[in-house]
């Protein structure tokens, strides 16, 4: 497997990047390439161990490409205004174009997840089979409240002094909802949200006006749910991941997009909150072995046998 960085400009000009993991074989021609979208303040990186997954797979190796959000990771920040899903759905579309991608199955985390479905209702012919990671068309409050606290604490924060502190700071606002992590995955946690500063110290790798978005958010009013935009992904494989200990996306929620939905596929991680890291060797089976059986006519099952 091979990297490399791939550049683009959005419609205004922004420049745009995404990882993209290129298989040393070539795999079934039937395969599409893989598209992963972040979460809000997260970045391509934390799909790394999941693409050398996909892309060295011995029998089915696919292309990944992993997409920065304009304002995160490698993508240059820009008008906080326009740190929206719809924006950041066109800047997919452009990114598609510039590789010349006609169509991607897509494994979307939060944020990703959220403009994977804003996707589906626009540009539908674009995607293929959907993975949603601890995301649905229900957002609830308590989620929201936390990841506001957290980026407030973070943003507030002292900045860390190197990187055992860094991973500290994190055990301390994220060690609740991640109750199996060891120290080696505590450490890729925190080199996946943060970049060496000049100096070599952890910073936080996007931009600071992400907290914008929370500005007119009503914690107890909340988000309207968009049961439409998650309807959009009908007709086409689906598989739901839920975070154990998820705060954000509740077993009611997953209940109802089953029922709505029937064709749906869930995978819960035990142990882990919101957003689960798809590291863990479960998970990425079960990640894969959805994307086999995506291209197989037979109807899906509602579990997913890794």
């Amino acid at each position: 497997m091979s990297t490399r960085i791939v550049e683009w400009a959005a419609l205004d000009g922004t420049r745009l990047a995404a990882t993209v993991h290129e298989p040393d074989t070539t795999g079934d021609r039937a395969d599409l390439p893989v598209l992963c979208l972040p979460g809000l303040t997260r970045n391509g990186r934390d799909f790394a161990v999941l693409a050398a997954a996909l892309a060295g797979d011995p029998v089915r190796p696919r292309r990944v490409i992993a997409m920065d959000f304009r304002g995160r990771g490698l993508s240059g920040w820009a008008d906080p205004a326009t740190y929206r899903p719809d924006v950041e759905a066109t800047d997919v579309i452009a990114g598609l174009d510039a590789l010349g991608i006609a169509k991607a199955a897509v494994v979307g985390t939060s944020r990703g997840g959220i403009v994977t479905m804003v996707l589906a209702a626009a540009a539908g012919e674009r995607i293929g089979p959907v993975v949603l990671n601890d995301i649905g068309p229900v957002i609830e409050r308590a989620g929201l409240v936390a990841i506001r606290e957290r980026m407030h604490l973070m943003l507030d924060a002292r900045p860390a002094s190197d990187w055992a502190e860094a991973v500290e700071e994190l055990r301390a606002t994220m060690g609740r909802a991640f109750t199996t992590l060891s120290d080696d995955d505590w450490m890729a946690v925190a080199e996946q949200l943060m970049r060496p500063d000049e100096t070599g110290r952890p910073v936080l790798d996007y931009d600071p006006r992400l907290f914008d978005a929370f500005a007119d958010f009503d914690p107890a009013v909340g988000i309207a749910p968009f049961w439409p935009a998650y309807e959009a992904l009908d007709g086409r494989p689906l598989l739901v991941i839920r975070g154990e200990n998820s705060d954000l996306l509740s077993e009611e929620t997953v209940d109802e997009m089953l029922a709505r939905l029937p064709h749906t596929d869930i995978w819960t991680v035990p142990g882990e909150g919101h957003a689960p890291l798809l590291r863990d060797g479960p998970t990425i089976a079960a990640i894969r072995a959805f994307l086999d059986g995506a291209t197989v006519a037979a109807p899906p099952a509602h579990a997913v046998t890794p």
